[in-house]
């Protein structure tokens, strides 16, 4: 009696062993939905606190996120903006959307949105053929992707197909200043025509105030440039 009594309880042992086994998945899973809902739940007050200039409270909120779940792509991107903001932070910054990237789980922002962010960083700090790769895998093909593009093939050495890519750039954003800012400082043929072409104007619209300005700048010829000068001044005035 004493034997089947043991053996009973050994049965109702593994029984209750192997319907918590069987449950165990089931309750994993549902533990790691509920971290992922409260991650996206600070990531959503981060981002408020992050538009208000309220650094502290982001990094702390953000910390939180990412303890619930450390893959939260939103929450990477979001530190990486922190860092920005704060000044001087721009290896963690770099370092957060490499993250964000890597991690692959979005649900409010995006690859690009992230690619966007990164690579004037990379370029900023001179990795510019990691800038380079990092915009050849972007989704998206705006006035903001052709200037970076062109700013990592330039400090790569590759001027001429720089500015290939800003004339393309220009077609496509005619109105765009800073792209033809950037091919009349990279490209010298560009920036006589320029030259030639607002010399031989009576007026310079406001519009291209800025191109005019950077022409300026980058013009080496002393007497082209005092007659640009002369142009600006007439233009827009000393402002």
């Amino acid at each position: 009696m004493k034997t089947t009594y043991c053996g009973l309880l050994l049965l109702l042992i593994f029984a209750q062993w192997s319907v918590s086994a069987q449950q165990a998945p089931a309750q994993s899973a549902q533990s790691a939905r509920l971290d992922n809902s409260l991650s996206a739940v600070y990531v959503t007050q981060s981002a408020t606190a992050l538009a208000a200039g309220d650094l502290k409270t982001v990094e702390g909120l953000l910390r939180v996120a990412l303890e619930f779940d450390p893959k939260n792509s939103d929450a990477y991107y979001l530190q990486g903006e922190m860092y920005q903001k704060m000044g001087g932070k721009i290896p963690e910054a770099i370092k957060s959307y490499q993250s964000a990237l890597d991690a692959a789980n979005w649900s409010t922002y995006t690859d690009s949105e992230c690619m966007l962010k990164l690579a004037p960083l990379l370029i900023r700090t001179k990795h510019y053929a990691q800038a380079a790769d990092t915009l050849q895998g972007i989704g998206v093909s705006n006035a903001a992707y052709y200037l970076e593009y062109a700013h990592a093939l330039a400090g790569m050495g590759n001027t001429f197909q720089a500015s290939n890519l800003l004339q393309a750039a220009q077609n496509a954003y005619p109105s765009d200043a800073n792209i033809a800012v950037f091919r009349a400082a990279i490209d010298p043929i560009f920036r006589a025509q320029l030259a030639r072409r607002y010399l031989s104007a009576s007026a310079v619209p406001s519009s291209d105030k800025a191109v005019l300005a950077g022409l300026v700048i980058d013009t080496t010829d002393t007497a082209t440039k005092g007659r640009l000068i002369a142009l600006y001044e007439k233009s827009f005035g000393f402002s």
